[in-house]
């Protein structure tokens, strides 16, 4: 319970709506939607560290239980699970609602920096804005398990395993979600490593095969 009244909610999404009219989100690369919240749910995003300290009070308290939440799985609550989650990345902004129809090109910085956080992230959080209901499908990568929906209502906060399911964000109009990866603790040899990537999540192993695509592409044109 991250002891947030509603009122901070309805804020938050006010503050968010502010930021989209100002023209500061921007819709990501394709291939970074897909570890996000979809097309639809990632239309446009904001990366929280680039707004003034001053900036956007109900957002900040919002990711600051973001952040008791973030310690707590990181304490005692981690060992129940089986890991532990020492880090978490800034907090991100999505308006959900319809992509863009022109969607930008992908950089090699972009690509190694969004490998890095979906190769890693074990949990996902998720803070539901609003200002309207939505719905969240996650579809987990076993093959053998139905994908299911639920309601997002504004106030609900999301824990979800970002390794083991796809997640994607659907609302019939303009809604706001802040989220932020969690990633365990652990560290591998370049044996375990090597264990790691070929359990990465799809969205990952596209973004790696793109950065490996894109390599040969740069040493052909030397």
């Amino acid at each position: 319970d991250p002891c947030l009244e509603a009122e901070v909610f309805r804020e938050a999404s006010k503050e968010a709506e502010a930021f989209s009219e100002s023209l500061s989100f921007t819709p990501p690369p394709s291939l970074v939607c897909e570890g996000l919240l979809g097309s639809e749910g990632s239309s446009q995003i904001l990366h929280m560290e680039k707004l003034a300290p001053a900036e956007a009070p109900s957002l900040r308290r919002i990711d600051h239980a973001l952040n008791e939440l973030a310690n707590l799985i990181g304490g005692d609550a981690a060992y129940p699970m089986g890991f532990q989650c020492r880090w978490r990345t800034h907090a991100l902004l999505h308006e959900t609602g319809m992509p863009s129809e022109v969607m930008p090109a992908l950089t090699e910085h972009e690509a190694a920096s969004w490998l890095a956080s979906f190769s890693r992230a074990k949990l996902m959080m998720l803070a539901i804005l609003g200002p309207i209901a939505g719905t969240l499908e996650l579809d987990p990568f076993d093959e053998e398990t139905e994908p299911f929906e639920f309601h997002t209502t504004p106030g609900t906060i999301v824990l979800l395993r970002a390794d083991l399911m796809s997640h994607k964000h659907f609302a019939h109009s303009r809604a706001f979600v802040l989220s932020s990866f969690l990633f365990s603790g652990r560290t591998a040899s370049r044996k375990g490593e090597a264990v790691t990537n070929a359990n990465m999540p799809p969205c990952a192993i596209e973004l790696e095969n793109w950065a490996v695509q894109r390599l040969r592409e740069l040493k052909e044109e030397e």
